[in-house]
């Protein structure tokens, strides 16, 4: 699981390195970041479903397999195609291990244990997206951009058999499966995506864009008219009705916009001659995404009527500040 969250910014500070190497442009930069992200998204909830069905501990364990292949598959990669590819495949095996390792370990774990066994399992996800960008940047300086992708297969390789042996079977109530919501949702998303990256070099206003914008978002609206009239709905509805699921949803949403966004675009746009070192700019990259997430937790419980403890309670509107002045420092006269 800590593997599965730190691939969503881990290739971050890779992106330079991997544009000259295999003579990338901007556009399928972006690319080998939203394929992973894209395919993880749409598919979460379908893994979920087939647990359900098929057992949780068998799609977990599929999931894992998928990962640890397509990272191989990313580290041996010699074209941009070929990493584009994997990435897809490898949102698709990260998609199965981040739900059904909280699934597992709740029912692995006894009641009295398991709010702290969930608390733990949030803590290491987080710690995975933090950390993302601060060893993709130690391992690009030290080794070679390959390599992190190689990080993944040893601990997949260990976790197939720990999981086989340790962990029983067990399903939820079976469901039918609802594909027509996969489908629109995974097309509609990607067709939004799809025309804001070719927004700049195809034009706005042309054909190409306003086809994927349009596009994807009707098929986002005929989601969500589908998922209320659905007898088994992809993403029931009915959650967003409780107060406390949407709030956790929206702060996720702008924390995740914010902080993947700022990452991408200082990697990239900042790569040039003058730039920073890759280790530098993780090191930036890891101290923003903890003042960010210090944020979030403080506005999150501060709408709930209480404030979290520890340096995160007292520090973290400030160290937020702070971390935006180093992405856009004011401009000497």
């Amino acid at each position: 699981m800590f593997m599965a969250s730190l691939d969503n910014l881990v290739v971050t500070n890779a992106l330079p390195v991997i544009r000259a190497d295999l003579g990338a442009t901007l556009e399928e930069l972006t690319w080998t970041v939203n394929a992973y992200t894209l395919t993880f998204a749409s598919c979460i909830l379908m893994s979920s479903a087939l647990a359900d069905r098929f057992g949780r501990r068998s799609v977990f364990l599929l999931g894992v397999f998928i990962f640890t292949a397509s990272s191989a598959w990313c580290g041996i990669s010699n074209n941009i195609g070929a990493l584009i590819t994997a990435r897809t495949l490898q949102g698709i095996g990260g998609s199965a291990v981040m739900p059904l390792s909280l699934a597992l370990l709740s029912t692995s774990v006894p009641e009295r244990l398991r709010a702290t066994a969930i608390g733990i399992w949030g803590g290491v996800a987080g710690l995975g997206v933090a950390l993302g960008p601060l060893i993709g940047g130690a391992v690009v300086e030290g080794m070679n951009w390959h390599a992190i992708f190689w990080i993944n297969v040893p601990f997949g390789l260990l976790c197939i058999p720990l999981v086989w042996i340790t962990i029983p079977e067990s399903r939820g109530r079976p469901e039918p499966l609802d594909f027509l919501g996969l489908a629109l949702v995974g097309i509609g998303l990607f067709g939004i995506t799809y025309g804001i990256v070719r927004g700049n070099d195809a034009g706005w206003t042309s054909a190409e864009v306003l086809t994927g914008l349009i596009g994807g978002v009707a098929l986002i609206v005929i989601f969500i008219w589908w998922e209320s009239h659905a007898a088994s709905p992809l993403l029931p509805l009915r959650l967003f009705s409780n107060r406390s699921f949407s709030m956790a949803n929206i702060v996720g949403f702008l924390f995740f916009f914010g902080i993947f966004g700022a990452i991408y675009l200082d990697t990239v746009l900042a790569s040039g001659p003058r730039s920073k070192p890759a280790r530098s700019r993780a090191d930036d990259h890891a101290m923003d995404s903890r003042t960010l997430r210090c944020f979030t937790a403080y506005r999150t419980t501060d709408i709930q009527g209480r404030h979290p403890s520890g340096d995160c309670g007292r520090h973290g509107t400030h160290e937020y500040w702070a971390a935006l002045e180093r992405h856009n420092p004011r401009p000497q006269c």
